[in-house]
């Protein structure tokens, strides 16, 4: 799936345009899966979510690379050297329970190539634990719970102004050496 191949989709939330343009890379990653389990995928389709905050966010100025390591065969070392070539603000992931090992090991190593670079998960294992989820995973800056379009939507605002994320609704953060988890975010 390449990175133009889900720009068309729309989206229920609102317009907003971006004072200032930031880059982000959004992510299924490389599945190794421990190199012990056949989870049997009999075909890959593109990750609806993702295509949602891709759209969400490029209808809001800014640029987003999408990376469907499954389903371009990526290995790690693959997905560093486009992470390397595009020097996202911020990285976003969509993991299962089941990749979020994988999220981690992909998130440790974007942070050995840019210790600057911000980092979120979203999906099913950070909808159903957030706070959990950077409490073991402490690559991880952010954990999106819920629909994501409008909490990223926001949270690039903040990123780009440099203002603290605190009181988005929808999202899970870090603040010192605790983790908040703000309230829900209404669904769209």
């Amino acid at each position: 799936m390449s990175d133009r191949s889900i720009g068309g989709v729309g989206s229920a939330a609102p317009h907003r345009v971006a004072r200032r343009s930031m880059r982000v890379m959004l992510l299924e990653p490389p599945l190794k899966l421990h190199g012990q389990r056949d989870v049997g995928f009999k075909e890959v389709l593109p990750h609806i979510g993702i295509g949602y905050v891709a759209a969400v966010l490029r209808n809001a100025g800014h640029e987003v690379r999408v990376v469907d390591a499954p389903a371009e065969q990526l290995t790690l070392t693959d997905v560093c050297a486009r992470f390397t070539e595009f020097r996202p603000h911020l990285v976003g992931f969509s993991a299962t329970t089941y990749q979020i090992h994988e999220v981690d090991e992909t998130a440790r190593a974007f942070r050995e190539i840019d210790p600057s670079v911000r980092i979120a998960v979203g999906g099913s294992h950070a909808s159903a634990v957030p706070k959990e989820t950077l409490e073991a995973f402490s690559a991880l800056d952010y954990a999106v719970f819920g629909e994501g379009e409008e909490t990223a939507t926001e949270l690039l605002e903040r990123i780009a102004d440099d203002r603290s994320p605190e009181g988005i609704l929808g999202l899970a953060h870090r603040n010192g050496g605790d983790v908040v988890v703000e309230g829900p975010r209404p669904r769209i």
